[in-house]
């Protein structure tokens, strides 16, 4: 099982390069923050390291949805670039901050997160960069000289913070780089995981576990939330469930409801690997690249 706190630059190259390509059959998928990108402009994802997959970014205060990320395109970045021979850019800074994700819908309600972390930075090409969020760097982080392309990023709660003092749950997320505004990374309230776990019979027993990976997958379909996703194939063993409308969850369920929401729970999914969900009344089949660790939620919105 991969943990995310013992990732090198080299690790990561080495799942990525896993990635197999025609991630999804049809028209290319646009970004949707929180979000994956399956389809990038119309072709699927090549199996390099530049896939743009993982949960994303925010702008907007009361939405998970932003109009500064919901593009694929790569903007210029109006800050710390530097540039190449002709003065193209070769490298900008990647800045943000991180919020709280407290709602069982995962809104984000710009609940800026008051706890220290690290975030590590995989950019597209060239080596790892950490940078400090919390504590002496304030609430936001700057990640310098990040070369253009998809960036990994991972929110990585200390061992002995995570689900502890700080009551939260370590993400991973992918944006593009580079960017023009801001970006906002989520943190999964530990409170609130708990909430929805308390609800689910399957989970009764052992709760959510703190070395198992976890998927939040929120999908949408033509603006709305898409009623009647279900998941399909490999799970890695994982505790199910769909939602029954925004913020209710159900493990007897078989597709999602009003909240196009679906949560594994506890699985052994690790590194780069693929969900697969369909649509039952169309038979419409979409696999979905991730990158999955021990300890992490990694969280996606897709725009099928």
């Amino acid at each position: 099982m991969t943990r995310f706190s013992s990732w090198a630059l080299a690790g990561v190259a080495a799942v990525l390069a896993t990635a197999a390509a025609g991630a999804c059959g049809g028209d290319g998928v646009p970004n949707y923050p929180i979000l994956i990108d399956p389809c990038d402009g119309g072709t699927c994802i090549p199996a390099t390291a530049s896939a743009n997959v993982g949960v994303g970014v925010s702008s907007s205060a009361s939405s998970v949805t932003s109009s500064s990320a919901s593009t694929g395109s790569s903007a210029s970045s109006s800050a710390g670039s530097s540039s190449g021979a002709g003065g193209a850019s070769t490298t900008s800074d990647l800045r943000g901050t991180v919020d709280r994700i407290t709602s069982p819908t995962f809104a984000d309600s710009g609940n800026v997160y008051a706890g220290a972390l690290t975030v590590e930075v995989f950019p597209a090409s060239g080596s790892q960069v950490n940078a400090a969020y919390g504590g002496d760097a304030g609430a936001g982080f700057d990640a310098v000289g990040i070369a253009p392309g998809k960036v990994w990023l991972v929110a990585l709660v200390a061992p002995d913070a995570s689900m502890g003092a700080a009551g939260v749950w370590s993400t991973v997320s992918a944006v593009t780089a580079p960017q023009i505004s801001s970006v906002t990374l989520p943190i999964l309230d530990a409170q609130m995981i708990q909430g929805i776990a308390a609800t689910l019979p399957s989970l009764s027993d052992g709760g959510v576990s703190a070395s198992a990976s976890h998927v939040v997958i929120v999908a949408q379909h033509a603006g709305a939330p898409y009623v009647g996703l279900a998941i399909t194939g490999d799970t890695g063993g994982a505790t199910v469930a769909y939602d029954t409308g925004p913020g209710s969850y159900s493990d007897t369920a078989t597709e999602t409801g009003s909240g196009g929401t679906i949560l594994l729970f506890n699985s052994s999914l690790s590194g780069m690997t693929r969900v697969t969900v369909m649509d039952p009344k169309t038979s419409i089949t979409t696999s979905l690249p991730i990158l999955a660790g021990g300890g992490a939620f990694t969280v996606l919105s897709v725009d099928l």
